[in-house]
């Protein structure tokens, strides 16, 4: 059915015929996935030659991986330039599949071009010569760093999951200073971000540089922004309404039935056959949601311009067999796959309980007690956890005090480091509760007073921390441990590669890990016995290659019930957190699962 188009906002969704709904278009759903599937696979080609070429370089400019303090070396030789340009092209190649190919198969759909998928390459990669502006660097850092961070409507899947580190956000939330600049940023952001949603749409649709792509957009979106706040939420509604019934019908009402009147066996069966479905259809509805979403963007788009872009025409209906004939393969998959998967041993392996992980308090014994201090030490032994995990620095007389700061003013109200300081005026200084402001204050801890009380009783991490991290520092702690006979009870860590080389080379007896929070290429391949990496860089798949090359795999810092429950389930080795009574109560929850939690939390929200 054609339906010409209207110019009037207000109007286009009921034109010649009663409902111009965006859902009448369902009919295309078999092509909008075929076409997404061809996409992402070319894409996962070309990415992983440009990864392959990245790791090349690496190798050949005698740096096999980068990682947190060798970034200076992408702006300041020929290799790191290229990697960047390299790294440049793969953001290029994701803004082209993810977003230009979405909006002309948007387009294409909408107005029954028949155009190939061969076709609509061409033209996304050829719209390049529109990008050729400086203002595509303000466009392409936004979709690739600020639109995970803002909900933005436009985004590249490749940092779709990014995130601000925990560690890094905790400073910022705990200072105003901080916050009120980087919240209200974020806002600002968001505001440009709806100001200019339209941009790929004009550049790609009415094939104009992107400059003037963006103004374009900004004054379209400053006249309809109302009506542009309507039509796109009554699309969210719908969309979320029409989720709600297709789970209840399909999903939950079938859950609750199983769950309250099956028994026996078959009871396992129909549990994690139910969870497989529920798990397919939000992996569809993630895979629908983004090029409807388009679509949606696209129709409002058209009806804020004067140019006929041509008749609205809906899909013919079509029975679409080969596409039943897979969802129908996939169902029978499943209940294979369940079937087998309700014997015992399968089960255990497929739906763990829970996993050996092991518990690293964060700077001594985490928000137990003032970080960093004796009596947080002692609360950790007093909890029995694995480890804690504490940061020294060398005073100016050569002595050694725990410490994470730069400065001393945070707790202790001086505006010094501890390197400009000797031992005394150290011992001297009173240690703030920063965290509770209940008045308890504590003295800066000597590495030897932790040592002592560790001695026996708990594994500790030592980080080489601050200005003073060297190898003089490496030197002095081993020749510590091995006098108090501790090498096997510590591990030093550090965020410097260099120091842990340096101790892989001259004391190999000590055991090593390397902090990384950022990283290019196989850091399973670092000298170093663990690994203590950012929760982000912790993939399934990281962790695996650590645990083929023989390292320990530890994430850091570990704070909220999610993450704990996510990394007490997957095959990392531990986790170093603040929160140790919240990490352990999470530990004994997961202890008391039974078969139903076990098989929903594995299926259905992923905790593997």
């Amino acid at each position: 059915m054609r339906v010409k188009k209207s110019f009037d906002p207000k109007i286009v969704d009921s034109v010649g015929i009663k409902d111009m709904s965006l859902f009448r278009f369902s009919g295309a759903i078999p092509n909008i996935l075929l076409f997404q599937l061809i996409t992402k696979l070319i894409l996962v080609l070309l990415v992983g030659i440009l990864s392959s070429f990245i790791d090349d370089i690496g190798s050949l400019s005698g740096i096999g991986v980068i990682t947190n303090l060798d970034l200076p070396f992408l702006f300041r030789s020929f290799p790191g330039l290229c990697i960047l340009f390299l790294v440049f092209l793969v953001v290029c190649l994701y803004t082209i599949f993810d977003i230009h190919v979405m909006i002309l198969i948007s387009d294409n759909v909408l107005h029954d071009k028949k155009q190939s998928i061969w076709t609509l390459l061409k033209n996304a990669i050829f719209a390049i010569r529109y990008m050729m502006y400086p203002e595509t660097i303000l466009v392409l850092l936004f979709v690739v760093l600020i639109a995970p961070l803002t909900f933005s409507l436009i985004g590249i899947s490749l940092t779709e999951s990014f995130y601000i580190p925990d560690f890094i956000l905790s400073v910022v939330q705990m200072n105003p200073f901080f916050a009120i600049p980087y919240y209200g940023f974020l806002i600002c952001m968001a505001y440009f971000g709806f100001l200019y949603v339209f941009t790929f749409q004009f550049m790609l649709l009415r094939k104009v540089n992107i400059k003037e792509a963006m103004y374009t957009s900004k004054w379209s979106m400053m006249k309809h922004w109302k009506d542009f706040l309507k039509r796109y939420g009554l699309f969210v509604i719908k969309f979320l309404l029409l989720i709600f019934l297709v789970f209840a019908l399909l999903g939950f009402v079938p859950f609750i039935l199983v769950s309250v009147f099956v028994t026996g066996p078959m009871r396992r069966f129909w549990i994690i056959f139910i969870s497989f479905i529920i798990y397919m259809l939000s992996e569809l509805v993630k895979l629908l949601f983004i090029p409807f979403q388009v679509m949606e963007l696209n129709r409002i788009y058209e009806s804020y311009t004067e140019e006929d872009e041509g008749d609205l025409i809906l899909p013919k209906h079509s029975l679409h067999i080969r596409f039943w004939l897979l969802i129908v393969a996939c169902v029978i998959f499943c209940a294979l796959f369940s079937y087998g998967a309700c014997e015992d041993t399968l089960f255990d392996q497929i739906f763990p309980l829970v996993n050996p992980s092991q518990i690293v308090a964060h700077r001594a014994g985490g928000h137990m007690a003032n970080e960093n201090s004796l009596s947080g030490l002692e609360k950790a032994i007093q909890k029995g956890v694995y480890a804690s995990e504490i940061d020294i620095q060398r005073t100016k007389d050569g002595y050694y005090i725990v410490h994470h700061d730069d400065t001393l003013e945070r707790l202790c109200g001086v505006k010094e480091s501890v390197s400009n300081l000797s031992l005394e005026q150290c011992k001297n200084l009173k240690v703030m509760d920063a965290l509770y402001g209940n008045g308890k204050k504590s003295q800066l801890a000597t590495l030897e007073e932790m040592l002592d009380l560790a001695k026996g009783k708990i594994h500790l991490y030592v980080e080489l921390k601050g200005e003073s991290a060297d190898e003089r520092m490496a030197d002095d702690l081993y020749r510590i441990l091995s006098n108090r006979d501790m090498l096997d009870q510590v591990t030093v860590i550090s965020l410097k590669y260099s120091l842990i080389e340096y101790l892989e080379s001259s004391h190999p007896e000590v055991n090593t890990g390397f902090l990384c929070f950022v990283s290019l290429g196989d850091i399973s391949t670092l000298k170093c016995d663990e690994l203590l990496l950012e929760d982000e860089m912790a993939t399934p798949e990281t962790i695996e290659r650590a645990h083929l090359a023989n390292k320990k795999v530890y994430i850091w810092t570990i704070n909220t019930n999610e993450t704990l429950k996510k990394r007490m389930l997957d095959t990392s080795d531990g986790i170093i957190t603040d929160e140790v009574v919240l990490a352990e109560k999470m530990h004994a929850q997961l202890i008391k699962r039974d078969d139903l939690a076990r098989i929903v939390d594995t299926i259905i929200f992923g905790y593997r």
